[in-house]
């Protein structure tokens, strides 16, 4: 019977529908032999040979489905081109056929879902904006009621103080903090805390709906146990079926965005001249940049923490990513030492943001250049048409007029 590849894909504990797609789009999957690049295709996997990603979609007997606590500075992916660590170097003893459902950041540590059930991998990722998650989380330095109150109600977060063992209630200088709250609304979460200068230290998840870490230990992966697989599909049935529950999705996503818009809402407009710009990176070339990414050289960034570049580079730090200032008005911002010039910055660049005017953009595209970068960045309100031509001819991906913090919160959540 002919099936969908997505379907076929998912199925065989590839990859979830979702990716499924993305293979399919990026040309990584082959129907006998030949590379199929259309959604709509079909397949009958009982007398087709379908391959996606360089595997053989074989269907599975057995479904798998494990919990697995990942540590911080760990990417939530089965390979990484960069060679970083993945979940895949955690699941020893393990043949494979499974793989992550949704993701954590890259500093993020905690429990992660893996199995090999793509239908309920698929029906999680519809319904995971309203699925509840726990949190444990430590700033720097330490909230008082009226914050806690104040955060809680801007990342529409329950959020509690916890108490270290063995310690007097209120006594500990920098505590551990508890926030339910909802996918869409970690990275809420984030920027409360960072608005009022109690920026996000660690952040470890410790529920998934009804799946609890318990006190598994970090690297460590255990198999669901029958009851745990049966209340997961439960809780996924309940939230499907629960009355409007597409529009209220809707509604946090819309709420996250207007959070996430502040913090380049700083930049001001540096439109070059150009009326036709041609288009900034599609959001797979962004996806696959920020997900390989790990240095980020951000040109004009300021130590003054109400300067947009300050705000972004210091979340672009939480999500792990190495950030290096690039101004030769600074000697050290964010903790990490100021260069002059890109040809100063002593190790590889990966990502140039860039927070200066058009009319600067091209010299520091001819910098990048030599110094080999993969990628430049223009900043929300920086357009050079001109300059971004020649990144293209240098072979350098060029994103344009976008927030870099907006667009991983977009593509990566």
């Amino acid at each position: 019977m002919l099936e969908r590849l997505q379907k076929i894909i998912s199925r065989a504990g590839i990859a979830s529908r979702r990716h499924a797609e993305e293979l399919i789009r990026g040309g990584q999957v082959r129907v006998n032999g030949v590379v199929v690049t259309e959604l709509g295709a079909k397949a009958d996997p009982e007398h087709d040979r379908v391959e996606a990603a360089g595997r053989l979609a074989v269907q599975p007997g057995e479904r798998t489905y494990l919990l697995l606590h990942k540590p911080a500075h760990v990417v939530s992916t089965m390979s990484d081109p960069e060679g970083r660590a993945t979940l895949r170097h955690l699941l020893r003893g393990l043949a494979g056929g499974v793989f992550p459902v949704g993701r954590l950041d890259y500093a993020t540590s905690g429990l992660v879902l893996l199995t090999s059930d793509g239908e309920l991998a698929d029906r999680i990722l519809k319904t995971s904006a309203q699925i509840p998650q726990v949190y444990y989380v430590k700033v720097a330095g330490k909230l008082t009621d009226d914050e806690l109150r104040q955060v809680g109600s801007r990342a529409h977060a329950r959020l509690k103080r916890l108490r270290a063992p063995g310690s007097a209630p209120g006594n500990s200088a920098n505590p551990w903090y508890e926030a339910e709250l909802r996918e869409t609304r970690r990275d809420l979460l984030r920027e409360a805390l960072f608005a009022i200068e109690h920026p996000v230290e660690k952040m470890k998840r410790a529920k998934l709906g009804p799946l609890d870490l318990g006190n598994l230990a970090e690297g460590h992966y255990r198999h669901l146990e029958e009851k745990e697989i049966a209340q997961l599909k439960r809780a996924v049935e309940r939230v499907e079926k629960a009355p409007g529950a597409p529009a209220m999705a809707r509604r946090e996503i819309a709420a996250s965005s207007r959070i996430r818009s502040a913090a380049c809402s700083a930049a001001p407009k540096l439109m070059s001249t150009h009326s036709d710009p041609e288009p900034s990176a599609s959001d797979g070339q962004i996806t696959d940049l920020l997900r390989n990414a790990r240095t980020i050289a951000v040109v004009g960034l300021s130590s003054n923490r109400f300067r947009a570049s300050y705000g972004v580079s210091r979340f672009l730090q939480s999500a792990g990513y190495r950030v290096i200032p690039v101004n030769p008005n600074e000697t050290s911002v964010l903790g990490e030492k100021a260069y002059a010039r890109l040809e100063d910055v002593p190790e590889k660049i990966d990502i140039v943001d860039i927070f200066r005017r058009p009319e600067f953009v091209p010299e520091i595209v001819e910098a990048a250049a030599r110094i080999g970068a993969r990628a430049i960045w223009m900043q929300e309100g920086v357009v050079n048409e001109e300059a971004a031509a020649r990144a293209r001819d240098a072979g350098m991906v060029v994103v344009m007029d976008l927030c870099i913090l907006k667009e991983h919160q977009r593509l990566l959540g």
